[in-house]
């Protein structure tokens, strides 16, 4: 059996479970499908070799790639059951997924892959699951906790992970119908990653992209948008609680905060969880301050720490990494803290006014005291 590596981005050992896949986005150019993939692939260190220009940080990039190059010799053995299939039988694009069922990234991505695997009508290739580097019963074992429509090959002797360079799983080829590779995507397979080979797929040859010109450090959370409706009230010192799952990924909340006061806001996942947090942090009129995946290099709790520009409301997103596209949810608590309450302006003094007087009736001004007697 061969040594490979494991794909494991920014959700090492996590045990999380990929969101369900939206269809291919019809408003899209290929473009700004592939700055999405680019910008997802530097937060989540995956690399994808692609015909109109590489998606990423090259820091990230695999040594080898086939990426160009032709494949239409290989034939694969049908696995658990499943047919053969060889290029001969490819009618149109196809992915070549490889996995292990000993790889925690390739179980991550399974869910994902099963539902583009199982909408065909949907996206513009098919998906052939290619397990390699593996027993044929331990893949067995975890394809009896898969849909059984789903395809699946052994890659007998690793032969074709050899032949196209694979040696870190999950590794995902996308073949065109006359063999050529169109891309190499090293990592999670993700929604966006797939919008993006399904515009590749209906459209091999076209497009560009150069990463030089999006090379940002840490791209921004994809938040989704926030209804006021949704929002819940949270003050300081009084911590909240919630959960965010598949159905809910984020939730928003509000404050009222002072200019010149450090607030801290703080998620802590709760419990035994696979829960990654992550906080956003913003003014009313949706300007983000500060956010914020992993407090203190722990991945579950998220931290951030912030002066208040301004007397008004601020809106805290509670969410996990990759958010809408993200991983397992789970109980987390909320908490804002604040230090250095805005100066007090005290106020400047007026000189008295002096009004008519009758009898039995006195002045009293600020800082003076007066004497009486009943």
């Amino acid at each position: 059996m061969r040594l490979f590596h494991v794909l494991l981005s920014l959700v090492l050992v996590l045990g999380l479970a990929l969101s369900a896949a939206p269809t291919m986005a019809q408003d899209q150019s290929i473009e700004e499908l592939a700055l999405a993939a680019h910008l997802q692939n530097l937060r989540t260190f995956n690399y994808t070799f692609w015909i109109g220009g590489n998606l990423g940080d090259p820091l990230n990039a695999p040594y080898n790639s086939v990426m160009g190059d032709t494949l239409d010799d290989w034939e694969l053995l049908g696995l658990n059951g499943d047919d053969p299939v060889a290029f001969s039988d490819i009618t149109r694009p196809v992915l070549l997924n490889f996995w292990a069922s000993w790889c925690p990234p390739c179980r991550l991505e399974f869910p994902h892959l099963v539902d583009v695997a199982l909408s065909p009508d949907d996206h513009s290739f098919d998906v052939l699951f290619v397990n390699t580097s593996d027993t044929e019963g331990d893949a067995s074992a975890w394809l009896a906790t898969q849909p059984d429509e789903i395809h699946t090959v052994l890659d007998e002797y690793d032969q074709l992970a050899m032949q196209t360079g694979v040696d870190a799983i999950p590794t995902s080829l996308l073949i065109d119908t006359d063999g050529t590779v169109l891309v190499v995507h090293n990592g999670l397979m993700t929604p966006t990653i797939t919008a993006f080979l399904d515009a590749v797929a209906a459209h091999p040859g076209e497009g560009s992209f150069v990463a030089s010109a999006d090379q940002m450090i840490a791209p921004p959370a994809n938040l989704l948008p926030v209804d006021p409706a949704d929002v819940t009230a949270i003050i300081y010192n009084e911590p909240v609680t919630g959960a965010i799952s598949e159905e809910d990924p984020q939730q928003a909340y509000q404050f009222e905060g002072h200019a010149g006061e450090a607030v801290t806001v703080r998620m802590d996942a709760q419990g035994v969880t696979d829960l990654d947090t992550y906080l956003v942090l913003m003014t009313e009129d949706g300007t983000r301050l500060a956010e914020n995946d992993d407090a203190d290099d722990i991945t579950t709790n998220s931290m951030i720490t912030v002066p208040l520009p301004d007397d008004g409301t601020y809106t805290i997103v509670a969410t996990r990494f990759l958010e809408a596209e993200g991983f397992a949810g789970g109980d987390y608590t909320l908490s804002v803290t604040a230090e250095g309450a805005a100066p007090v302006v005290e106020a400047t003094a007026e000189p008295p006014v002096v009004l008519p007087q009758q009898d039995g009736e006195y002045t009293l001004v600020y800082n003076d005291a007066g004497a009486g007697t009943i």
